[in-house]
């Protein structure tokens, strides 16, 4: 019996390409002929062998041939030909009854043999079968972690009354929201949102006894960093994502970070105040170096589990610039109104390296 099926497959297939005036050439290279019954913008619809149907997906196809039109779709320019023409065609052909008369002139041998090649073929198609068949989701929300160390800007008084300048490195996991738009099957952009807060509060006294004297001194400080950064990225698949296979991709990105700092210095049991007057741009300054413009570029591949669910890995490298300027001013309480002035200006540019990884919702 194999060997009879094997004999007639090919005679099957030669009268199916002479039956069928349209065809369908898929990514894979595979060749299709049947009947196109219904063309829009992602889906086909085609009729062969008896009583078969099958939803085709565009981003899986790579040529159409349809009848005396010739080719009409092509995986690199999209439609060849007018739209109209091809649905004139496919109403001409319901009207006339083309389909019906066209499938009654197969054999009862050649839909018996079909059958059993197109059952193949199907299941084959399934296991195959492009991210996005029928529907081409374009939104996707998703999460990226990366676990990695963090540097921010701070402070400390010089003994003189102005500040000092130093960075301080925390390791910790960082979470960012991912917001992304699919224009083709390749092409997207993807807007990442995060957020980061820390604080400290330190309350310190120091009381002295004696039988002579005793004194008391302390102080509550209060500092709070919070970050907000915002990054608008163009995304590139290289080829169409496919359900079950990994597809790498591109991001190029620019944005920006907000920061917000607060700093409060409550002195306890001062008796006597110093009647010096101090005024400083101490938060602001500290507040526009935690501020960068970013600049950043990686490479990610991305698993499908199905149209709707994916996760992916990414290295991404992002170069980051900022300035700022601090003012500094004490007035003393004296004769002569002495006082004295500090001046800094300050640039930062750093380059900043993560690997994480993330889940996409398509939908």
């Amino acid at each position: 019996m194999r060997c009879i099926i094997f004999i007639l497959l090919p005679l099957v297939l030669f009268s199916q390409n002479k039956i069928y005036p349209d065809t369908v050439v898929t990514i894979k290279g595979k060749t299709f002929s049947g009947l196109i019954t219904a063309v829009n913008e992602s889906v086909i619809e085609l009729d062969y062998g008896w009583k078969s149907h099958s939803s085709m997906g565009l981003n899986g196809i790579n040529k159409i041939i349809m009848e005396t039109l010739g080719t009409i779709y092509d995986s690199e320019k999209g439609f060849t030909a007018d739209m109209e023409k091809i649905q004139a065609m496919i109403q001409k052909r319901k009207s006339e009854k083309t389909i019906k008369h066209t499938l009654k002139a197969v054999s009862e041998i050649e839909k018996e043999m079909h059958e059993k090649v197109m059952h193949t073929v199907r299941q084959q198609n399934i296991a195959e079968a492009p991210v996005v068949d029928e529907k081409f989701f374009r939104f996707s929300f998703g999460a990226f972690w990366a676990p990695y160390s963090r540097t921010f800007v701070t402070t400390y008084y010089h003994e003189n009354g102005y500040i000092r300048l130093y960075e301080t490195s925390e390791y910790m996991s960082h979470m960012t929201g991912r917001f992304a738009y699919l224009f083709t099957k390749q092409w997207g952009l993807a807007l990442d949102l995060g957020y980061d807060s820390r604080s400290s509060k330190n309350h310190i006294e120091e009381h002295y006894i004696s039988d002579n004297d005793s004194t008391n001194s302390g102080d509550i400080a209060t500092n709070g960093l919070k970050t907000f950064s915002v990054l608008l990225n163009i995304k590139y698949y290289f080829s169409s994502p496919e359900r079950h296979k990994v597809s790498p991709y591109l991001l190029v990105g620019f944005g920006k970070q907000f920061s917000s700092y607060i700093s409060n210095d409550e002195v306890l049991f001062e008796e006597n105040p110093s009647d010096e007057v101090i005024t400083e741009n101490y938060e602001e300054y500290i507040t526009k170096l935690n501020s960068p413009y970013i600049i950043s570029a990686g490479f990610g591949a991305e698993y499908y589990f199905s149209e709707s669910l994916s996760v992916f890995s990414i290295i991404r490298f992002s170069y980051r610039y900022a300035r700022a300027e601090y003012q500094f001013k004490k007035v003393y309480n004296d004769p002569n109104n002495t006082y004295k002035t500090y001046y800094r200006k300050t640039e930062l540019s750093k380059g900043v390296t993560k690997v994480g990884l993330g889940l996409n919702f398509y939908f």
